[in-house]
Formats: C-alpha cells, structure tokens, sequence
C-alpha cells in the first residue's frame, strides 16, 4: 500500500470466523425457551440471507413473541468470555498478516461494546499487534445508523481526509467506506452472502479468505 493509505477492517467476519458463536448462543436461548434448534448449516444461510430472526425461531418451534426475549438475551451473550472463545482467525489470514508487512497498520473498526472483552480476545488469538488503532463502539447504534456510526468513530479520531480501503462484510461497511471516500472492500465469506453485497457496489468483491490475503499481499 502506498503511505498515505490506510487500512480499515472490520472484526467479525472479515477477520474471525464467528458462526460457531452465533449459532451457539441461538441453540442455547432455543433450548432454554424448550425449542428445537435448527442446523448450523440452516441457521447460518438465513443469517447470511438476512432472513429475519423471528423466521428463524418459528422454524424452531417457538413464538415470534419470544423474539424480544431472544434478543435480549443474546445480547448480554454475544460479548461474554464463554462465547468469545468460539470465534477463530480465518486460518489463511493468521499465517499470512503475522509476519507481513501489514502487521501493526491495520485500523479495526467494531461495533464490540466491551473494551475489556475486545482487548482480552484479540490477545487470546494472538493478533492484537496487527492493529495500529482498535476502534470500537461504547453503546447500542440504531441498526438504521450504523454504518454513520462507524463514519463517526472513523472521523472523530483521524480528524482529517483519508485515504485507502475499508474491508467489511455487511452493508454497514461499504456503505460507511463510501461515505469517507475509502474504496469498498466487501468479503463473502461473513455474516452476508454475495448477492446482497453486490447490491452495495462495492469496489472489490472477495470472495474467500485466501483471496482476501491476496489482494492483501498485492497492496502491502
């Protein structure tokens, strides 16, 4: 990358694999309400699909009026330690960044609201000198503004133009990188599958995490 390019990224699908803890924490609110969990296969393709979640709990035998209780609670869940340790480096990217010269100038940019467990994840899996600046949200964002919410962390703390990538795997990221004037970056492999993506008009579809370390190994 030239100098006066920045790399931003998100954390949860571009970096780290997390349908193990998605899916977990679904199966054990399920079985909690007396449901029967769907497959991870089945759960994962309708989060992919932006399948609403109560769809989801309908096919697993509840109500929709349990949808505000599951919500809830898979709030307070999402960010514990027990289900932190669910979430793995895409294998390609932790053997290739570790010792690449990308390593210590990538900008994370995350809606995680706990610092503390952020901090202590991305130290457990070894990839906490990847980040030049780890930017994170202290609070809920409206799902309407969130990706102003990611623009807003991204302005309040360069302060100034920039200039480089954003690499995300939702709407909220290519739309938060268009309106800095960085170039999108979308990944198909996250939380969104590729049509919905494309939608977006990203600059650059990837479509695997290999070829996400080659496309990093060609700007680095």
């Amino acid at each position: 990358m030239k100098i006066s390019e920045k790399l931003f990224s998100d954390l949860d699908g571009p970096i780290l694999d997390v349908s193990t803890k998605y899916y977990q924490i679904y199966v054990d609110i399920v079985k909690e309400l007396s449901g029967t969990p769907i497959s991870k296969e089945a759960y994962w393709q309708n989060k992919r699909n932006k399948v609403p979640e109560s769809t989801t709990l309908i096919a697993s035998d509840l109500d929709p009026d349990d949808l505000s209780y599951y919500q809830k609670i898979r709030k307070e869940k999402i960010e514990t330690n027990a289900y932190l340790t669910y979430d793995k480096v895409w294998p390609e990217l932790l053997l290739y960044i570790s010792n690449s010269p990308l390593r210590g100038k990538i900008t994370l940019v995350t809606f995680r609201k706990n610092p503390r467990t952020l901090k202590k994840e991305l130290c457990d899996l070894g990839i906490s000198s990847w980040f030049k600046d780890v930017l994170s949200i202290n609070g809920d964002v409206n799902h309407r503004d969130r990706h102003e919410g990611k623009v807003n962390l991204i302005r309040d703390h360069y302060k100034k133009d920039l200039n480089g990538f954003f690499i995300g795997d939702t709407e909220t990221d290519i739309r938060a990188g268009k309106v800095l004037g960085l170039k999108s970056i979308a990944v198909t492999f996250g939380i969104r599958n590729a049509d919905i993506l494309m939608r977006e008009e990203p600059d650059i579809i990837l479509n695997s995490p290999a070829a996400l370390v080659n496309w990093v190994k060609t700007y680095s």
